[in-house]
């Protein structure tokens, strides 16, 4: 009997494993996914754990990636406004090879992010734990590219002398997000992927494995536009993938994000055919390990946590001018969560979020605020609480990013003035591009309501300038409210905005602020600008900064100030739900009309073809 064999059956391969996390957030302690801390996830010393265990159980090499995004997120990366860089002192500890700069890296301005990378001990650690940061450009006497302090590529040799060829890029849906890019440009990710893996090759790598920042989408146009990828292990959209995405011979890869789990990628290199191929289904191992309650936090990591922690209550004492001195001080009693969700529509932590903002610069500045507008993107997480109780830390969790105009934690609180008219654009920009670009600047709202339908807009790009254009009549019935304390439904509270020159009073953070310059110059039909209480045009929004404790008042502090006012009777049981700021209209929708007028007239034209024919 004769046997047929394949000849690669005979090939020798070499495994090795790929360990990722992305996106933590600086999440470095577990947290809570609902109103129960015994069931926490995540946290910086459980994912070591989990580590440590998997490099000892292999005989085999395994790397470790960070996709970007580690920072950014918790009260912790406040640290990095006071000469620490604790995120990625931690990554270095639990041996990652190497971390990509995702967009929050960015959040406190680019010579925050140098002096960071500095504090963390590059150029020197590059050996241990590698920057990467694809396809930026950084001007020559800059310190970011005159000290090395990233690379944007690295060569990692594994057992057998076969070469591991690592590289960065971060997508355009992540970069222009970017509050302030300074002296930072950021190339196409796409040419730069292309480089980058010639370059690898023709220094040797047998296998490519791409570390972005791109979200799911562009990871899959990245491996269909960029050949000789191997392995994408990529972030910034959140996404868990339990089963690996294949495009071609591409593997992708992500592991959500605030640290729930390790993500885990078996692969073999054949040394006849030179493929890569993942092997998690012959061992029956999860792609995905869950980072729970179940899982011991390692003692190294925790004693490293718990040191770093005495130093943040220390600055939150200094920044909440002693009104608290510990992350976990208790602000109010809830028996539960206050969500962000769903998607493109009000939701109670964007209601409780605003009418914080509104009534806390009313209070300050004993003056009328008319209206408070706070983008989804800026509303990180859910307000849920441990153990029935609110913290500084769960408060500050949600919308605790960036730095505000006065340098310290959080975007400034700013009180500027609208038309009527203008209001009215914001609110149409607001629901018609959410679909097209995502929620992140869908406005959540207080002090009026509104009705929509998104049927009567129309999204499309201007030929040959590539400019998108939103021809829009969404919204409806849009009316201030009159009434006093948290909005109720009664009409007789209201009444109407007209597209008119009227000035109305508005409260928006400083972020905000500073992308409505990108969106009109994206958007060249929006022309929305913020005023001052005369109509004279802001041009200097430090001057518009509401001044709280010698520093610029932020949106954590209207929250806490909010909750804190609340404190005896607990949470106002108001925020469970939602309370019609935003409805959705049964209007018939504007394109429908145009939709039956084309086709009366093409019928109209039609017949008399017909008949006159006659």
């Amino acid at each position: 009997m004769t046997l047929f064999f394949s000849p690669n059956v005979f090939a020798k391969e070499v495994n090795f494993t790929i360990l990722h996390t992305n996106d933590e957030h600086s999440a470095i302690i577990s947290h809570s996914p609902v109103n129960d801390l015994e069931n926490s996830i995540g946290g910086f010393a459980r994912i070591y754990t989990v580590i440590e265990e998997i490099r000892e159980s292999k005989n085999e090499s395994v790397l470790l990636f960070n996709s970007g995004d580690f920072s950014g997120g918790t009260v912790f990366n406040w640290m990095a406004l006071y000469n620490n860089s604790l995120e990625l002192d931690l990554l270095q500890v639990m041996g990652y090879d190497a971390v990509a700069i995702g967009n929050h890296e960015y959040d406190y301005g680019v010579d925050i992010l140098t002096n960071y990378l500095k504090l963390a001990g590059y150029p020197e650690k590059h050996n241990k734990t590698t920057i990467l940061a694809g396809n930026i450009k950084v001007p020559d006497n800059h310190p970011l590219k005159s000290e090395g302090l990233y690379r944007k590529n690295r060569i990692i040799e594994i057992d057998e002398g076969i070469k591991i060829g690592i590289f960065n890029v971060m997508g355009e849906d992540s970069y222009l997000l970017i509050n302030d890019t300074g002296v930072v440009e950021f190339t196409d990710e796409y040419r730069a992927a292309k480089e980058q893996v010639k370059e690898l090759k023709e220094r040797g790598s047998d296998v490519i494995v791409a570390i972005t920042h791109t979200g799911v989408r562009g990871d899959k146009e990245l491996a269909k536009k960029v050949s000789g990828i191997d392995v994408i292990v990529g972030g910034h959209c959140h996404t868990a993938i339990h089963e690996p995405l294949k495009i071609g011979k591409t593997t992708i890869v992500q592991a959500g994000y605030l640290g729930e789990y390790l993500g885990v990628l078996e692969l073999a290199y054949n040394l006849k055919t030179k493929e890569v191929r993942v092997r998690n289904n012959e061992s029956n191992t999860p792609y995905l390990i869950p980072i729970n309650s179940q899982i011991n936090p390692h003692p190294d990591i925790s004693l490293i946590i718990d040191n770093y922690k005495n130093r943040l209550n220390d600055i939150i004492y200094e920044i909440t001018n002693g009104l608290y001195g510990d992350i976990f001080d208790p602000v109010i009693a809830s028996e539960f969560s206050v969500v962000d969700t769903p998607s493109l529509e009000e939701t109670p932590a964007g209601n409780l979020i605003t009418d914080a903002m509104r009534f806390s610069v009313e209070a300050i500045s004993d003056e009328k605020v008319d209206i408070a507008f706070q983008a989804d993107g800026n509303i990180r997480k859910a307000f849920i609480p441990s153990k029935g109780e609110l913290s500084f830390y769960d408060v500050v969790e949600v919308l605790g990013t960036g730095k505000g105009l006065d340098d310290y934690p959080g975007y400034s609180l700013i009180k500027v003035y609208l038309t009527g008219k203008e209001v009215w654009r914001a609110l149409e920009l607001s629901v018609s591009i959410g679909d097209h670009i995502g929620e992140i600047f869908f406005l959540q709202l207080s002090g009026i309501r509104y009705k929509y339908n998104r049927d009567d807009s129309l999204f499309f790009n201007i030929p040959f300038i590539n400019k998108p254009i939103v021809l829009s009549k969404t919204i409806k019935n849009l009316e201030l409210y009159t009434g006093k304390g948290p909005q109720t439904d009664n009409s007789n509270d209201y009444t109407s905005i007209k597209k008119d020159n009227t000035l109305y009073s508005i409260v928006i953070d400083s972020h905000m602020f500073s992308f409505l310059s990108i969106l009109m110059e994206e958007f060249p039909q929006i022309n929305i600008f913020p005023k001052k209480a005369n109509g004279e045009i802001v041009s200097n929004p430090v001057e518009m900064a509401i001044s709280y404790n010698n520093r610029d008042l932020k949106a954590w502090d209207s929250v806490l100030m909010y909750l804190s006012s609340q404190y005896k009777q607990g949470l106002n049981p108001y925020y469970k739900n939602i309370s019609g700021r935003i409805t959705k209209s049964d209007t018939f929708p504007y394109i429908g009309w145009v939709v039956i007028i084309l086709l009366t007239i093409l019928t109209i034209i039609m017949s008399i073809m017909v008949f006159g024919k006659k």
